[in-house]
């Protein structure tokens, strides 16, 4: 797929998908989820390490949402323990 096929498939210029591959611009939520919703992809697998075996990255896709999870449950845990403290 060229830069322009990609262009046209997510409603982006030429330009922009040139300087997101480039890395002279790092591309905002919306533009990164048009990219990967035009490329059937889910966004995670952009930044796994090339050399990735992609049997593993389901693997790879729970423990990164568990350590997800496990980060907000003790944000909320203390925030409502600060709540009840005060």
């Amino acid at each position: 797929m060229t830069q322009l096929d990609l262009a046209v498939k997510c409603d982006l210029s030429e330009a922009m998908i040139k300087n997101i591959e480039l890395c002279r611009s790092w591309p905002s939520e919306k533009t990164l989820s048009q990219i990967t919703k035009a490329l059937d992809v889910d966004v995670y697998k952009f930044f796994l390490p090339l050399a990735i075996d992609f049997e593993k990255a389901s693997e790879i896709k729970l423990s990164v949402q568990d350590e997800v999870v496990k980060s907000l449950r003790k944000f909320v845990d203390e925030k409502l323990n600060s709540l009840e403290l005060g």
